[in-house]
Protein backbone atom coordinates (compact mmCIF):
# COMPACT_ATOMS: atom_id res chain seq x y z
CA UNK A 1 0.00 0.00 0.00
CA UNK A 2 1.79 3.30 -0.40
CA UNK A 3 0.80 5.93 1.83
CA UNK A 4 1.46 10.03 1.81
CA UNK A 5 2.24 10.99 5.25
CA UNK A 6 2.68 15.18 5.88
CA UNK A 7 4.60 15.78 9.41
CA UNK A 8 6.30 18.45 10.98
CA UNK A 9 9.30 20.52 8.86
CA UNK A 10 11.18 20.16 12.34
CA UNK A 11 11.23 16.42 12.72
CA UNK A 12 14.92 14.94 12.59
CA UNK A 13 14.19 12.25 9.87
CA UNK A 14 17.64 10.92 9.93
CA UNK A 15 17.17 9.43 13.17
CA UNK A 16 14.12 6.82 11.68
CA UNK A 17 15.51 3.91 10.12
CA UNK A 18 12.87 4.46 7.46
CA UNK A 19 13.70 1.51 4.68
CA UNK A 20 12.70 -1.13 7.41
CA UNK A 21 8.70 -1.41 6.94
CA UNK A 22 9.28 0.15 3.13
CA UNK A 23 8.62 -1.89 0.14
CA UNK A 24 10.68 0.89 -1.16
CA UNK A 25 13.03 3.65 -0.66
CA UNK A 26 10.96 6.04 0.55
CA UNK A 27 10.43 9.25 -1.11
CA UNK A 28 10.88 12.46 0.82
CA UNK A 29 9.54 15.66 -0.56
CA UNK A 30 10.19 19.00 2.14
CA UNK A 31 7.33 21.47 2.11
CA UNK A 32 7.80 25.31 3.41
CA UNK A 33 6.22 24.07 6.61
CA UNK A 34 5.89 20.50 6.68
CA UNK A 35 7.76 17.15 4.80
CA UNK A 36 5.81 14.67 2.65
CA UNK A 37 6.87 11.09 2.74
CA UNK A 38 5.70 9.09 0.26
CA UNK A 39 5.99 5.35 1.34
CA UNK A 40 4.81 1.60 0.30
CA UNK A 41 4.43 -0.27 3.05
CA UNK A 42 2.50 -3.80 3.48
CA UNK A 43 2.03 -2.68 6.96
CA UNK A 44 0.65 1.05 7.62
CA UNK A 45 -0.61 0.84 10.66
CA UNK A 46 3.14 -0.54 12.31
CA UNK A 47 4.52 2.25 10.10
CA UNK A 48 2.61 4.98 11.28
CA UNK A 49 2.93 3.61 14.99
CA UNK A 50 6.59 3.36 14.60
CA UNK A 51 6.82 7.16 13.81
CA UNK A 52 6.93 8.74 17.06
CA UNK A 53 6.38 12.12 15.95
CA UNK A 54 3.22 13.75 15.17
CA UNK A 55 1.54 13.28 11.78
CA UNK A 56 -0.25 16.51 10.60
CA UNK A 57 -1.80 15.06 8.12
CA UNK A 58 -2.18 11.26 6.37
CA UNK A 59 -3.46 10.58 3.30
CA UNK A 60 -3.64 7.17 2.08
CA UNK A 61 -3.38 5.94 -1.44
CA UNK A 62 -3.76 3.12 -3.01
CA UNK A 63 -2.17 3.16 -6.54
CA UNK A 64 -1.96 0.13 -8.25
CA UNK A 65 -5.29 -0.54 -9.80
CA UNK A 66 -6.76 -3.42 -7.12
CA UNK A 67 -10.19 -3.76 -6.40
CA UNK A 68 -10.29 -0.72 -3.81
CA UNK A 69 -8.90 1.67 -6.11
CA UNK A 70 -10.86 2.13 -9.15
CA UNK A 71 -10.02 5.26 -11.55
CA UNK A 72 -12.79 7.38 -12.81
CA UNK A 73 -13.48 6.46 -16.48
CA UNK A 74 -13.13 9.37 -19.15
CA UNK A 75 -16.72 10.34 -19.07
CA UNK A 76 -16.98 11.44 -15.54
CA UNK A 77 -13.64 13.05 -15.37
CA UNK A 78 -14.94 15.29 -18.41
CA UNK A 79 -17.81 15.79 -16.83
CA UNK A 80 -16.34 17.49 -13.77
CA UNK A 81 -13.54 18.95 -15.73
CA UNK A 82 -14.05 22.52 -14.21
CA UNK A 83 -13.72 20.36 -9.99
CA UNK A 84 -10.54 18.50 -11.46
CA UNK A 85 -9.05 22.10 -12.53
CA UNK A 86 -10.48 23.86 -9.38
CA UNK A 87 -8.81 20.92 -7.37
CA UNK A 88 -5.21 20.77 -8.83
CA UNK A 89 -5.39 24.75 -8.23
CA UNK A 90 -6.09 24.00 -4.05
CA UNK A 91 -3.44 21.15 -4.14
CA UNK A 92 -0.44 23.56 -5.70
CA UNK A 93 -2.17 25.88 -2.62
CA UNK A 94 -1.43 23.32 -0.25
CA UNK A 95 2.01 22.20 -1.92
CA UNK A 96 0.81 19.07 -2.65
CA UNK A 97 1.95 18.78 -6.23
CA UNK A 98 2.20 15.59 -6.18
CA UNK A 99 -1.24 14.46 -5.97
CA UNK A 100 -2.07 17.49 -8.34
CA UNK A 101 -0.07 15.77 -11.02
CA UNK A 102 -2.09 12.44 -10.38
CA UNK A 103 -5.22 14.70 -10.50
CA UNK A 104 -3.97 16.60 -13.76
CA UNK A 105 -2.51 13.73 -15.46
CA UNK A 106 -6.14 11.66 -14.92
CA UNK A 107 -7.66 14.62 -17.16
CA UNK A 108 -4.49 14.61 -19.31
CA UNK A 109 -5.31 10.93 -20.80
CA UNK A 110 -9.43 12.08 -21.28
CA UNK A 111 -8.64 15.29 -23.41
CA UNK A 112 -6.67 15.50 -26.92
CA UNK A 113 -5.43 18.47 -29.13
CA UNK A 114 -3.81 21.99 -27.66
CA UNK A 115 -5.84 21.39 -24.60
CA UNK A 116 -4.42 18.12 -23.97
CA UNK A 117 -0.80 19.80 -24.36
CA UNK A 118 -1.92 22.86 -22.27
CA UNK A 119 -2.20 20.19 -19.20
CA UNK A 120 0.41 18.23 -19.61
CA UNK A 121 2.75 21.27 -19.52
CA UNK A 122 0.76 22.46 -15.93
CA UNK A 123 1.74 18.47 -15.13
CA UNK A 124 5.38 19.98 -15.85
CA UNK A 125 4.88 22.89 -13.42
CA UNK A 126 3.74 20.25 -10.78
CA UNK A 127 6.91 18.10 -11.52
CA UNK A 128 9.26 21.38 -11.19
CA UNK A 129 7.22 21.82 -7.79
CA UNK A 130 8.27 18.43 -6.87
CA UNK A 131 11.74 18.28 -8.10
CA UNK A 132 12.29 21.84 -5.71
CA UNK A 133 10.60 19.82 -2.76
CA UNK A 134 13.57 17.08 -3.58
CA UNK A 135 16.20 19.49 -3.24
CA UNK A 136 17.21 19.02 -7.20
CA UNK A 137 17.26 22.95 -7.53
CA UNK A 138 18.70 23.21 -10.95
CA UNK A 139 16.76 20.80 -12.55
CA UNK A 140 13.14 22.44 -10.99
CA UNK A 141 14.37 25.36 -12.60
CA UNK A 142 14.54 23.79 -15.91
CA UNK A 143 11.60 21.99 -15.94
CA UNK A 144 9.95 25.02 -14.72
CA UNK A 145 10.94 27.49 -17.84
CA UNK A 146 10.46 24.88 -20.80
CA UNK A 147 7.18 24.34 -18.98
CA UNK A 148 6.37 28.01 -19.19
CA UNK A 149 7.73 28.52 -23.09
CA UNK A 150 5.08 25.24 -23.88
CA UNK A 151 2.36 27.15 -21.90
CA UNK A 152 2.63 30.14 -23.86
CA UNK A 153 2.47 28.56 -27.09
CA UNK A 154 -0.55 26.48 -26.41
CA UNK A 155 -2.40 29.94 -24.78
CA UNK A 156 -1.81 31.20 -28.49
CA UNK A 157 -4.11 28.18 -29.33
CA UNK A 158 -7.03 29.18 -27.36
CA UNK A 159 -5.96 26.88 -24.10
CA UNK A 160 -6.39 29.48 -20.77
CA UNK A 161 -7.33 27.66 -17.82
CA UNK A 162 -4.90 28.73 -15.06
CA UNK A 163 -3.12 31.87 -14.21
CA UNK A 164 0.81 31.53 -12.71
CA UNK A 165 3.74 33.62 -12.18
CA UNK A 166 6.03 33.52 -15.40
CA UNK A 167 9.21 33.39 -13.08
CA UNK A 168 10.03 30.26 -10.97
CA UNK A 169 8.97 30.62 -7.25
CA UNK A 170 8.52 28.32 -4.64
CA UNK A 171 6.20 27.28 -3.42
CA UNK A 172 4.04 27.93 -6.95
CA UNK A 173 0.30 28.83 -6.57
CA UNK A 174 -1.81 28.75 -9.54
CA UNK A 175 -5.42 30.19 -10.13
CA UNK A 176 -7.88 28.94 -12.72
CA UNK A 177 -8.42 31.68 -14.88
CA UNK A 178 -11.78 33.60 -15.16
CA UNK A 179 -13.48 33.20 -18.34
Amino acid sequence: MRIILFIENTVNLAQYDLRQHCTRNPIVRKHTDSIELDISTDFPSLFIKMMKFRVCFLRIRKIADTGEYFPLNRDKILRRKDDVLKTASCLFDEERYWEAHMLLEDLWKCISGSEKAYIQNIIHLAVAMIKFQMNQIETAKIVYERAVRRIGDARKAGSKHFEFPGEFEYPLRIRVAEN
